[in-house]
């Protein structure tokens, strides 16, 4: 028995069945085009993803050719000694230990002159850094430590530069009244993994003395530069011609002004 309503259209099992098949085909067709819709959204991302990784590819490949990203360090002094310890049967072994020296005042004042190299459709950011190092250390030993144990002569200042291919020029740093070259390579890689080094004049009665040091550097990189600030106080200062610089690291600059014509970091 069908029941009829005013209108005289009836409600049953088969107008059930057709709104039913409405909404799935209603359905479908919404999942075809949202399935069609994707179509390009896939190429696009999978365009977008190549893109990015053949610029890390040329990126990569200019900069082995030129200098890859700079981390500068120092200076700082590694001053080695004696080590004496007895042994519980009353033997007296020795060894050679050694501790480092940091400064007590750096300055950095630096020119950062920017220049893209073009391979095709990509962009690759080269630049060289100018850069005036100044400070001053104290000498002051662990209170645990004897002055007379210490290997004054194999002290040595060091820095820590991470791509030997940017060094455009010696490295000279005058030490007190004095200028040493440095060289290829650290007596430990505690502080850096890469660096130049030279060994210096030092006496017990340099202790508790100000000594200061100043050295320049051309210094080629790619894509980044960074300092690690290892002094009780550090002052960075750069100036570029880049309008967009982006500051990263454990700490940012207090200040800074970025404008179409360049950018100046304190």
């Amino acid at each position: 028995m069908n029941i009829s309503n005013p209108a005289g259209q009836a409600f049953g099992p088969a107008s059930h069945q057709e709104s039913s098949n409405r909404y799935m085909i209603k359905g479908l067709f919404t999942g075809a085009l949202i399935l069609a819709m994707m179509i390009p959204t896939i190429f696009i991302y999978n365009l977008v993803h190549e893109r990015e990784q053949r610029q890390k590819e040329v990126a990569a490949e200019v900069s082995q050719k030129w200098s890859a990203a700079q981390t500068f360090s120092g200076p700082y002094i590694f001053l080695p000694y004696r080590h004496l310890e007895k042994s519980p049967d009353g033997r007296i072994t020795e060894s050679q230990r050694h501790v480092w020296i940091l400064p007590e005042q750096l300055n950095v004042d630096g020119q950062v002159d920017q220049e893209v190299r073009k391979r095709s459709i990509y962009n690759v950011l080269l630049y060289r850094a100018n850069l005036q190092v100044q400070g001053s250390f104290t000498f002051q030993l662990p209170k645990d430590m004897d002055a007379s144990l210490v290997l004054w002569k194999d002290a040595k200042i060091c820095a820590g530069i991470s791509d030997f291919k940017g060094i455009e020029e010696r490295i000279f740093v005058r030490f007190g009244d004095v200028e040493y070259e440095l060289s290829p390579g650290l007596p430990s890689n505690e502080i850096d993994k890469k660096g130049l080094s030279a060994g210096i004049s030092l006496s017990a009665a340099d202790l508790e003395k100000p000594w200061s040091f100043a050295t320049s550097l051309r210094l080629k990189g790619s894509g980044k530069l960074h300092f690690k600030p290892l002094s009780g106080n550090s002052t960075y200062s750069l100036r570029s011609k880049w309008p967009d610089p982006s500051f990263d690291g454990n700490s940012l600059p207090g200040e800074r002004a970025v404008s179409d014509s360049g950018f100046v970091r304190a």
